[in-house]
């Protein structure tokens, strides 16, 4: 059995305390769900490209932002925020407080970590190769003009489901679909 990261039990810690504050509204919901739609396009996207550790994937989304999984996430958990707040409370606390201090988390430790962690290892793994990427590709805000170089591997549905992220895909579905239920159940009790 793997041990549970403290970064796991922050984040499931705060989708449990998004999903009891959550009073959803129902235009900013309808909103969140399309942010949310568009980080897991941008995800499977990315899944259906990346071949870990084998080479440096430079096609797909890779081509226009180095780190496409992590705006992905983005995007989903910002959809989260704005999908499961609302103007009265409980849910202006979700606005007003949860999605501040994610977004101070997410771009003031969580990205800088891992784009230093990863830079580090594919600049290792990969010499000759990634610092010309890493100098013409954005981090995190994706250029229009793609990288000059691309590697050819088209997206792969088989390359996605060997990165297991297809089941991180429905649990977001699963709890996006609680946002607009549980706040009906809580008022039950």
């Amino acid at each position: 059995m793997s041990r549970i990261s403290l970064r796991q039990i922050v984040t499931y810690a705060a989708a449990a305390g998004v999903l009891l504050l959550a009073r959803p509204y129902w235009p900013t919901y309808i909103a969140g769900c399309g942010l949310a739609l568009i980080g897991i396009f941008v995800r499977v996207w990315g899944c259906g490209h990346l071949r870990k550790n084998k080479e440096l994937i430079t096609s797909g989304p890779y081509a226009h932002v180095q780190h496409p999984l992590y705006l992905g996430t983005f995007l989903i958990a910002l959809g989260g925020i704005v999908a499961a707040g609302s103007p009265q409370t409980p849910g202006l606390l979700i606005w007003a407080l949860l999605g501040p201090v994610f977004l101070i988390a997410f771009f003031g430790y969580y990205l800088p970590k891992k784009k230093r962690v990863e830079g580090a290892r594919l600049a290792e793994r990969f010499p000759d190769q990634y610092p010309a990427f890493a100098q013409a590709v954005p981090a995190f805000v994706p250029a229009l003009r793609g990288y000059p170089q691309p590697n050819a591997p088209s997206w792969s549905g088989s390359v996605f489901l060997n990165n297991h992220e297809w089941q991180m895909d429905l649990l977001i579905v699963a709890i996006f679909a609680l946002i607009a239920f549980v706040p009906r159940i809580v008022s039950w009790w």
